[in-house]
Parts: C-alpha cells; sequence; structure tokens
C-alpha cells in the first residue's frame, strides 16, 4: 500500500517595494539554500499571468503553463490562489483554462 501524498500550497505576497530585482533575487537564492531544497520544496515558481492569444502564441502563456506536471492538486490549487488573490479575472482564468484542455486533448490525439 502506497504512502498518501501530502502537498503544502504556499503563497508569498510582496509589496511593490519589495519586489525589486534585487530583493526577488536574494529570496531565490537563499531557497537554492533552504534545508528542505530537493526534498520538501524545490523552488519558487513564476507563473505567467497572461491568458489570451498572442501574435507567436496562439494560446497564451497561461494555458500552457498549466498542461505541466503539477504533483497532487497543486494546479488547482494554483489556480485557486491566483483569482483569490485578484491577479487574473475569474473570466480571464477560465478561458485559460478552457484552452488548456483543448491543448490537452490536442496534444493526446498526436
Amino acid at each position: 500500500m502506497s504512502t498518501p501524498l501530502v502537498d503544502h500550497f504556499y503563497v508569498k505576497e510582496f509589496t511593490e517595494d519589495e519586489f525589486n530585482r534585487s530583493s526577488l533575487k536574494k529570496i531565490e537564492m537563499q531557497t537554492l539554500k533552504a534545508q528542505d531544497w530537493g526534498g520538501e520544496t524545490m523552488g519558487i515558481i513564476r507563473v505567467p499571468l497572461d491568458c489570451f492569444p498572442q501574435t507567436n502564441n496562439p494560446y497564451g502563456l497561461m494555458p500552457q503553463f498549466l498542461l505541466h506536471n503539477f504533483v497532487g492538486n497543486a494546479r488547482e490549487q494554483l489556480v485557486k490562489t491566483i483569482v483569490e488573490k485578484q491577479l487574473v479575472e475569474v473570466e480571464n482564468m477560465q478561458h485559460a483554462w478552457a484552452k488548456m484542455i483543448e491543448l490537452k486533448h490536442g496534444r493526446d490525439k498526436t
């Protein structure tokens, strides 16, 4: 019998002043030195919030990002958090989710 998977999703909010290049780089470097690096944490993720098509990308970055492999229910936790924190409007996230499903079905056929 396999051990049940327990996953945790954390969000760190920054003020605009905190979110400058040097502060972000420092935080990312500290993550690499964390005691749990490589076991319990694999680092920080920069999530593209663009949900709509672009000239060189017919689906947008968010739908393609959501196609990546996520452990447990991390994909759903990420989407829920993005909407709850009002980083992307609900309708735009629904659009991105639908495009992700469309992309997934297209990949499954090949």
